[in-house]
């Protein structure tokens, strides 16, 4: 798998669409896992209400490859905040690099943002910017290829009177709108974190589904995670289970206890892909560190 791959892997799965597995339609269920077709279904009123304190963890990412060794990539950060009305407040940010020599060859940059009622567990707003750009290619002597972009932005609004998603792409009072039906049995797109964070689950034998819609796809999504086992020093695993076989994502997440600076507790260790010979684990770090320059892949 190419490091580009991995990349465009990485965006799919690091914005706690984290808990998302590769996609497949519902309409397919004869091909699914039997785990997933007999899984728990989690609902909103599971989650509810949500107690979290304010924190900020970041992180450091680490590209992994036994021909080359281990080069931090970029940075991560997950947040816990409320609003002005107490709602829960979730962020996730990752800024991933590729650099050869001292050239920048791709840059993949996601935020996600959802504001939760605290009480009921319904999403309310959500915010998504996603903005990748990259060479194709490059070698001494030969000239670069102009740089390649792509951005996006998108902000919704749940509007759970009228049943509808208001999305609206980039700023200003001439913003393109679309509109999206809303399904009521649905959860935020935040649900496995927020499941994670509790603890909930922790049945080895279990397999957990959640229903969100997804800001990237601009449809509704159904992701599985299940528990693995508890691990040293009170840390809880989980990883994400595909919806069949084949070349998909897996995401583990070891979740710690709580501490003095994640007073609710925080990944000690987050892995995309584990299966393959090159993926990225996220760690804990402070803050400078975490936004350290890249190491370039070829020095």
């Amino acid at each position: 798998m190419t490091i580009k791959r991995i990349l465009i892997t990485l965006v799919a799965a690091a914005i706690l669409f984290a808990a998302r597995a590769v996609e497949a339609t519902r309409a397919a269920e004869g091909h699914l896992k039997p785990e997933i077709r007999d899984a728990v279904k989690v609902t909103r009123a599971m989650l509810a209400p949500m107690r979290f304190a304010k924190q900020k963890v970041w992180y450091s990412a680490l590209l992994e490859d036994p021909r080359y060794g281990k080069y931090k990539a970029g940075y991560m950060f997950i947040e816990f905040d409320k609003d002005k009305d107490g709602n829960l407040i979730l962020r996730q940010e990752s800024d991933i690099r590729q650099v050869l020599y001292s050239v920048k060859m791709s840059r993949e940059f996601v935020k996600y943002e959802e504001v939760i009622d605290r009480q009921t567990g319904l999403p309310l707003r959500a915010s998504f910017e996603y903005d990748v750009s990259g060479r194709t290619y490059w070698l001494i002597s030969i000239k670069l290829p102009p740089e390649s972009r792509m951005a996006t932005k998108k902000t919704a609004i749940f509007d759970w009177t009228s049943n509808k998603i208001k999305m609206t792409y980039g700023d200003g009072p001439n913003a393109h709108v679309r509109m999206f039906p809303l399904e009521r049995d649905s959860v935020p797109a935040f649900a496995p974190v927020i499941f994670m964070f509790r603890l909930m689950g922790r049945q080895e034998e279990k397999v957990y589904s959640f229903r969100y819609f997804d800001m990237q796809r601009e449809r509704y999504e159904d992701s599985y995670l299940q528990f693995e086992g508890p691990r040293a020093k009170g840390i809880q695993k989980y990883s994400t289970v595909p919806q069949g076989w084949g070349d998909q994502t897996v995401t583990s997440f070891w979740f710690g206890p709580p501490s003095e600076e994640a007073p609710n507790g925080r990944f000690e260790k987050y892995i995309i892909n584990p299966l393959i010979t090159r993926y990225i684990t996220f760690l804990p770090t402070t803050k400078e560190k975490a936004l350290e320059p890249v190491t370039p892949l070829i020095d």
